[in-house]
């Protein structure tokens, strides 16, 4: 999608291209790697669209969530890929039990 006018986002940044005459680099506000209107493309889009559907699975469509609440509601929620997510307990290195995320 990025660089060919398909997406909303881009034909935004088309519309103020054309009409102020500047370029895309002019309108990048961050690195172009980060930046959100240049991180339009058919894989975050999907990204996008696995988000919604999680979270109308959850019942949090409708209302104002805050990010660090989204992020605790989604913990236990499979990856866009089909894999399971969410805190695996490993075993103890100590007398205690750690819980964290499985990290490779």
């Amino acid at each position: 999608m990025t660089g060919n006018g398909s997406s909303p986002l881009r034909a935004a940044l088309d519309a103020v291209i054309a009409e102020r005459g500047c370029s895309l680099k002019d309108l990048t506000v961050l690195a172009p790697q980060r930046d959100p209107f240049r991180r339009d493309t058919p894989a975050n889009h999907r990204l996008g669209e696995w988000l919604a559907a999680a979270m109308g699975t959850l019942g949090l469509t409708g209302r104002k969530i805050h990010p660090r609440g989204l992020h605790y509601a989604m913990l236990g929620q499979p990856k866009p890929d089909g894999k399971p997510g969410g805190l695996r307990v490993h075993p103890p290195r100590t007398p205690c039990l750690h819980v964290g995320w499985h990290r490779r």
